[in-house]
């Protein structure tokens, strides 16, 4: 059933709006009291599903059971026809035939019969009539559009923040690496220094213990010529030879 109802309600919303267009490209003559049949309708009933104009609303359509109608406005403050007010009279309850789907149930969120309401399955939930519903919803959707746009801007300034954040933390980190790079350069330079001052050193002592080394070398073979010598000479004096 709820999908027929929501069926019905777009189909009728189609319907109007394609008749206002017509009216507004082929300059349609305003509608007239459906009372005096004279003056331009300005208002429109409900329950009636007919139109009105003011001062016929005021003398008849105020008195006796007329009182407890529902009139709405037949053209809105912007000069076009009221979208909800143009067709919800003409919307019909497909569970309770003949029934006018005056009202909007808040709970399931779709047009309903004062029937729904007191004996369907609509009965207990909250609703609205379907003229301030209507109202009410385009309020809702214009405050939630304004909070999204304020949350969008908000997020569009939070991220060039965030940009600027990270731009200016990409030159801080090309700032540092270039220190750590001119740092280790200097150092590089000291040890390259360092370096080749020790491999100098280390080359200059090495070949200081050569020369002591063959210096020793050379008096230890010198003491051993002599020696030889002396013994060769010692043995020729007692004629060993």
């Amino acid at each position: 059933g709820g999908t027929m109802r929501v069926d019905s309600a777009l189909r009728l919303i189609v319907e109007s709006w394609k008749e206002q267009l017509q009216a507004s490209s082929t300059g349609e003559a305003a509608l007239l009291c459906g009372f005096c049949e004279e003056k331009p309708a300005r208002r429109r009933c409900i329950q009636c599903d007919g139109v009105l104009c003011e001062e016929c609303e005021r003398t008849y359509h105020s008195k006796g059971f007329f009182k407890t109608h529902i009139i709405v406005d037949l053209v809105g403050k912007d000069g076009k026809a009221a979208g909800a007010d143009a067709y919800a009279g003409r919307m019909l309850c497909v569970e309770h035939s003949g029934e006018k789907m005056n009202f909007y149930c808040l709970d399931c969120r779709m047009p309903v019969c004062s029937h729904c309401l007191i004996l369907g399955e609509h009965k207990g939930h909250h609703q609205n009539l379907i003229a301030e519903a209507s109202t009410t919803g385009r309020e809702t959707l214009a405050a939630w559009v304004e909070e999204h746009g304020k949350r969008g801007t908000e997020a569009e300034d939070l991220l060039e923040r965030l940009r600027s954040t990270e731009a200016e933390v990409e030159r801080n980190a090309d700032a540092q690496r270039s220190i750590i790079n001119s740092e280790l350069d200097v150092l590089k330079s000291h040890i390259e220094t360092k370096r080749t001052q020790l491999l100098s050193r280390s080359k200059l002592e090495e070949q200081k213990k050569f020369q002591e080394l063959q210096q020793q070398v050379d008096r230890e073979e010198a003491v051993q010529r002599k020696s030889a010598g002396l013994v060769s000479r010692s043995e020729d004096g007692l004629g060993l030879t």
